[in-house]
């Protein structure tokens, strides 16, 4: 039971980040185009996709929110293996 409070904790964790720090509008859409969204860890996958999106690609802050929500698969991408 423990365990899996934990899981449900940082899945509202992830969803709060997407929401209100990465600004995604529309949580609801992204979740059903890709359920795993809410398993994936904040820190190590989608902090690094965000870095890469803005610093290596050069998509504005502002339009962040909406290439996650057109393509939130994006989110589980391994940005070391796209570097090498």
């Amino acid at each position: 039971k423990m365990k899996i409070n934990s899981v449900y904790r940082a899945m509202a964790s992830t969803a709060d980040i997407l929401k209100h720090e990465i600004g995604v509008g529309s949580l609801h859409r992204m979740v059903a185009a890709f359920p795993n969204v809410l398993l994936l860890n904040v820190s190590t996958q989608v902090v690094p996709v965000v870095n890469y999106l803005c610093d290596e690609i050069g998509v504005w802050e502002d339009d962040v929110p909406r290439v996650l929500e057109s393509f939130p698969a994006l989110l589980q991408t391994d940005i070391s293996r796209i570097d090498n």
